[in-house]
């Protein structure tokens, strides 16, 4: 008896959702327990990881280490929550580069732009 379509989309579907759980978790735990984790999101966002990578959508609930950039685009905004468990909200049109995210010290931010 042969798998069907649906049983192969949903085996498919599952993998993928799966591995995708496992990648915010490593990322997350590279950070040694310091990060910025993006809690709200109202239009587009995008974040560079490292000063190499290219940029990319934000989502929510994904955990940014020190070195990451996150900017938002025309008409957005998001709110990140430091390991400090502060908030900092950005409204469009802003660049910044999280710069020292230590565990029980000040987080500082390289504001590129915007407020």
């Amino acid at each position: 008896m042969g798998w069907t379509l649906k049983q192969y989309r949903f085996a498919l579907f599952f993998v993928i959702f799966t591995l995708s759980d496992t990648v915010a978790v490593a990322d997350s735990a590279k950070c040694n327990g310091t990060s910025a984790q993006l809690v709200s999101l109202q239009g587009e966002a995008e974040v560079q990881i490292t000063p190499e990578s290219l940029w990319k959508k934000g989502a929510l609930n994904e955990v940014y280490c020190t070195g990451a950039r996150i900017r938002t685009l025309e008409n957005s905004r998001v709110i990140l929550k430091l390991s400090n468990h502060s908030q900092l909200r950005l409204k469009e049109k802003t660049t910044l580069t999280l710069t020292n995210l230590e565990d029980n010290a000040r987080s500082w931010l390289d504001l590129i732009k915007g407020a």
